[in-house]
C-alpha cells in the first residue's frame, strides 16, 4: 500500500509511523510519552487526509494497550506551572489539535468523497476517546492517592484537574456571561442508560446528551441576558431551564463547543447563525409540548431527539434568507441533515437491542458526533471525580454486552426476559425506579431494552422475600432465585478493578477491564454448557451448537484492543 512506502522522520529518528508507536508503547515515563503524543498531532506533514486512518489507528492501538505499571512517575502529575503543559494537560492539547487537524482537511478539501471523511473522522473520535480515557484514568489516580474524590467544584472553577480548556478561550471562560447563543454542551449523566446511548451505536464513545444555549434577547424569556439551555430529555421532550439548573445537575463529563464557519468568505458571521439557531430552538420549547423521539427517526421532527433539536435548530438558520451558511455538498451525507458531516452508524442487522428499540434509521446524529463536527470548536471540557469510576465502568461493561451480541450473536429472548420480571411485584417496582421512572407514553420496546440492559450490567441481587409478593407467576420461586443470586457485570468489573487496586496499586485500565469481562464471558459460557448455576448465560446468550471451545472462546486469539 502507498501510505507503507512514506519514509517520516519523527522526532527522536523514528522514520515511519509504525516506529512511532513502537516507540511510545515501549516508554517508560508518562511524561515523555505525553510530549510524544503531542508532538505526533502537531507535526503537519506526519499524516494526511487520505492516511489518516491507517496512520491514527496504528499509533493508538499501542496507546491503548500500554500496562499502568509501566510508567514509573505517577507522582510527577501535577498542576502544571504557569505558562507551560503539565502531563495530563499534553493529552488534552493533543485532542485539540487533532480536532483542529480534521477541520483543517476539511477547510482545504482534502477528502475526495463523504466516505474519506467518514473513515478519517471516525478514526479521529476514537484516537479521542483513547486519549481521554487515559487522561482521565491518571486524574482519577492522582484524586485518589490525595483524597480528593468527593470534590465537586463548579465548571467555572477552573480548578486543576477538573477543567480543561483549549488556550484559544481560556482567559474569557470565567462565567455564565462567558456563553454565546448556539453553543452547545455535551454530557454524559451518571444514570445507566447514559452509558447504553453512549454505546449503542457502531463507534463506542463517552457522551450521551447534547444541549443548546440560549442568550435571552427579552423576546422569548423576559430576561435580557439571562442564560438558558434548551435540551430534549425522556421526561419532558423540548424544555428550556436556567443554566444554573441545568450544570447543577449530576454528570460526569462535560464539553462545551463553540459553532464556526468553515468556509471564511462569503458566509453570514458564525455568531448571527448560532444566535439565529438558538432563538428557533428556544421558541419551540416555550411553545405547544415537543415530543421526545424515542426513535430517533431523523425524518421525524414532530418529535425532537436531544442532538436531533440541535441539527433543527442549526439546519432552519441556514434556510432563512438572510443567513448563508456553508455549502459542502461533496462531504455532507445525503439524506441527513447537514450538521453533523458525519452521522453514526446504527448496525441494527447486528444489534437486536437496536430493534427492541424501534430504531430504524441506518444513521443517526449521537450526541458524541459534535466532537468531530468541524464547524463546532471545542472551548472546555469538565468532570467529576466522583461520579467516573462508575461511568468507566459501565462505559466498558456496555461496550461488552455490545460486542457480545454483534460478534458473537449473543441474545435475550423476549418471553425469556419476560418471564424473569413480569409480575414479580416488588422487584418490577424496584426495576421501575431503577430505570429512572421512564414517563408513561415511553414505548414499550424502549422499556424492555431497557430493562434487559439494566439488569445484565446494574442489578444485584435484592434479597427478595418471597411472602411478600403478590400476583406472582407460575414457578415464581425460580424466577425470585435467579433475581437474588445474580451478579451483574458491573459489580464483577468493580470488584476486580478495587482489586487490582489493593494488589498493584493501580486501577484497571480500559484494556485491563476489556479483558476481565472477556475472560468472564468465557467462563460463564463454559459452566451453562456444563449443567452448573450461572451468572448470565441462561437468559443471556448465542444458539449453541458445536464444540465448548468453538462456543465458548470462539476466537482465542481476539484482539482486545479492537472495540471498534
Amino acid at each position: 500500500m502507498k501510505h507503507l512506502l512514506l519514509v517520516l522522520v519523527f522526532l527522536l529518528g523514528d522514520t515511519s509511523w509504525g516506529a512511532h508507536s513502537d516507540s511510545i508503547s515501549k516508554m517508560d515515563s508518562l511524561d515523555k510519552a505525553s510530549r510524544r503524543i503531542l508532538a505526533f498531532a502537531s507535526r503537519k506533514n506526519f499524516f494526511n487526509a487520505q492516511n489518516c486512518r491507517a496512520v491514527l489507528k496504528d499509533i493508538y492501538q499501542a496507546v491503548y494497550r500500554i500496562p499502568p505499571e509501566q510508567y514509573k512517575d505517577i507522582d510527577k502529575i501535577k498542576a502544571p506551572q504557569k505558562g507551560k503543559l503539565g502531563i495530563l494537560e499534553r493529552f488534552f492539547q493533543a485532542r485539540v489539535v487533532l480536532r483542529d487537524r480534521l477541520y483543517a482537511f476539511v477547510k482545504n478539501r482534502e477528502f475526495k468523497s463523504h466516505e474519506e471523511l467518514r473513515s478519517c473522522s471516525n478514526m479521529v473520535q476514537i484516537a479521542i476517546r483513547t486519549l481521554r480515557n487515559w487522561e482521565e484514568y491518571w486524574s482519577f489516580h492522582v484524586m485518589s492517592r490525595n483524597g480528593r474524590l468527593a470534590e465537586h467544584p463548579s465548571v467555572f472553577d477552573k480548578k486543576w484537574p477538573f477543567t480543561s480548556l483549549n488556550k484559544k478561550y481560556e482567559n474569557e471562560f470565567n462565567d455564565f456571561g462567558f456563553f454565546r447563543s448556539g453553543d452547545v454542551v455535551l454530557t454524559r449523566g451518571a444514570r445507566f442508560s447514559s452509558a447504553a446511548i453512549s454505546r449503542i451505536g457502531a463507534i463506542d464513545n463517552q457522551f450521551s446528551h447534547l444541549a443548546m444555549v440560549y442568550v435571552d434577547d427579552g423576546s422569548i424569556m423576559n430576561n435580557p441576558g439571562g442564560v438558558y439551555i434548551v435540551d430534549s430529555i425522556f421526561e419532558a421532550g423540548l424544555r428550556i431551564i436556567p443554566a444554573e439548573q441545568f450544570f447543577s445537575g449530576k454528570k460526569s463529563r462535560l464539553a462545551i463547543f463553540r459553532y464556526r464557519n468553515i468556509d471564511s468568505d462569503g458566509v453570514t458571521p458564525a455568531k448571527e447563525t448560532a444566535k439565529q439557531a438558538a432563538k428557533f430552538l428556544a421558541q419551540k420549547a416555550v411553545g405547544p409540548t415537543v415530543c421526545y423521539n424515542y426513535s430517533m427517526d431523523p425524518d421525524h421532527p414532530e418529535c425532537m431527539f436531544c442532538s436531533q433539536s440541535v441539527a433543527i435548530s442549526y439546519q432552519n438558520a441556514c434556510s432563512k434568507e438572510n443567513i448563508v451558511c456553508d455549502d459542502l455538498p461533496l462531504y455532507q451525507q445525503k439524506g441527513m441533515p447537514k450538521i453533523p458531516l458525519v452521522h453514526s452508524s446504527m448496525e441494527a442487522n447486528k444489534n437486536f437491542l437496536i430493534d427492541i428499540l424501534g430504531i430504524q434509521s441506518p444513521y443517526v446524529f449521537s450526541p458524541a458526533d459534535v466532537e468531530t463536527e468541524p464547524h463546532f470548536d471545542l472551548v472546555a471540557e469538565w468532570r467529576d471525580y466522583s461520579l467516573l469510576e462508575k461511568a468507566r465502568i459501565m462505559d466498558m461493561t456496555l461496550t461488552k454486552l455490545f460486542q457480545w451480541i454483534e460478534r458473537d450473536g449473543y441474545h435475550i429472548g423476549h418471553e425469556r426476559a419476560g418471564r424473569l420480571f413480569s409480575g414479580i411485584g416488588v422487584a418490577g417496582k424496584e426495576v421501575v425506579v431503577a430505570l429512572e421512572e421512564l414517563p408513561p407514553d415511553t414505548p414499550e420496546g424502549f422499556i424492555e431494552a431497557s430493562v434487559m440492559i439494566y439488569f445484565l450490567m446494574e442489578h444485584t441481587g435484592t434479597g427478595l422475600n418471597i411472602d411478600k409478593l403478590i400476583d406472582l407467576p407460575d414457578q415464581v420461586e425460580s424466577v425470585v432465585d435467579r433475581v437474588n443470586r445474580h451478579v451483574s457485570l458491573g459489580t464483577h468489573l468493580t470488584r476486580a478493578n478495587h482489586a487490582n487496586f489493593e494488589r498493584k496499586g493501580y486501577f484497571l485500565t480500559d484494556y485491563q477491564m476489556d479483558v476481565v469481562l472477556e475472560r468472564l464471558r468465557q467462563i460463564d459460557c463454559k459452566r451453562f454448557i456444563e449443567g452448573q448455576k450461572t451468572g448470565f448465560h441462561d437468559i443471556f446468550r448465542p444458539e449453541f451448537d458445536g464444540p465448548i471451545e468453538e462456543q465458548c472462546d470462539p476466537n482465542p486469539i481476539y484482539n482486545y484492543s479492537e472495540l471498534w
